[in-house]
């Protein structure tokens, strides 16, 4: 991986120090996990047997009795039984992780997983209720904020670009927030405090060298006004003095 050195963040400090010790690939391990647990689920469901997902997901009470691994294996429980899930959403992980993990590295991207995760996971015995879901989700906000012109096919067919789909994923989360139980509220505001944790400085300079650059603009073009109105009065006072050397005649001369 290439390090900014200049770049004086703690983060990066640590990532330059630490980075070797990554977990690289993170967002294909996690995808190829909970693919197998669907693929469970699916089996055990027709064989009319307790899912696999019920003995993982977070449960409170159950990790206070000594099923501790919940805590850890609640980040693999899959977001729906669809085929369709299977299908377009662990795809989705895995290519926007990836390529966050690839622009970032492994270490930053490990440590914005991480921190995410513990944030749902506080907010878990706080509430009692803990999901990756809305995690996974802000992922691809992240994934926007980094890439918002790149385009993708959506569906594997249909070309749009990121920032638009991050666009409709946001606007779904915020509608969500309105309508959900409090519980759920704080695990989508967790899940968003962890982009927002991550991506405000870069923010803020953009937002910063937005207006700067529209004052910049301002500023270029009342000077090209000036100059054109300085120019417009030398072009008349130009025209006006060939008019007065044109009103002179041949008598003119010679009196």
């Amino acid at each position: 991986m290439y390090y900014d050195f200049e770049d004086k963040s703690l983060l990066s400090k640590l990532d330059r120090k630490f980075g070797k010790y990554a977990l690289k690939n993170l967002s294909l391990i996690i995808v190829i996990v909970m693919g197998l647990v669907w693929v469970a689920d699916y089996l055990l469901i027709r064989m009319e047997y307790p899912t696999l997902s019920s003995f993982i997901a977070f449960d409170k009470n159950l990790v206070l009795q000594g099923e501790v691994w919940r805590v850890i294996t609640f980040v693999f429980v899959p977001e729906s039984s669809g085929l369709t899930f299977l299908i377009f959403g662990l795809y989705f992980f895995w290519f926007t992780g990836t390529l966050i993990e690839r622009e970032w590295g492994a270490f930053k991207f490990n440590i914005f997983y991480l921190v995410g995760y513990l944030g749902s996971l506080g907010f878990g015995f706080l509430t009692g209720y803990a999901t990756s879901y809305y995690l996974n989700l802000t992922l691809f906000l992240a994934f926007a904020i980094l890439n918002p012109n790149l385009q993708v096919m959506l569906f594997f067919f249909i070309p749009v670009k990121v920032k638009w789909i991050a666009l409709v994923d946001f606007i779904f989360i915020m509608l969500e927030l309105l309508v959900v139980h409090w519980v759920v509220k704080i695990a989508i505001i967790v899940a968003l405090l962890n982009v927002i944790l991550f991506f405000w400085r870069g923010v803020f300079y953009s937002v910063k060298s937005y207006f700067r650059r529209k004052r910049f603009m301002r500023e270029l073009n009342s000077g090209y006004e000036e100059a054109e109105r300085r120019e417009r009065k030398r072009q008349k006072a130009k025209v006006k003095d060939v008019a007065k050397d044109e009103d002179y005649t041949d008598d003119d001369l010679f009196n």
